[in-house]
């Protein structure tokens, strides 16, 4: 992978890491029907 390419899945994952954190101020808890966290570890891979 370039290093081009790492940047963009990091800074996708730090997007979906924002979401779930505004999510759990806003609702008090998660409602993951979209599957967030999971696509979160996927991207590590």
């Amino acid at each position: 992978m370039t290093e081009a390419q790492i940047n963009r899945k990091l800074k996708k994952i730090d997007t979906f890491k924002k979401a779930l954190r505004q999510e759990k101020i806003q609702w008090g808890g998660y409602h993951d029907g979209s599957g967030l966290r999971y696509s979160i570890a996927e991207m590590y891979f």
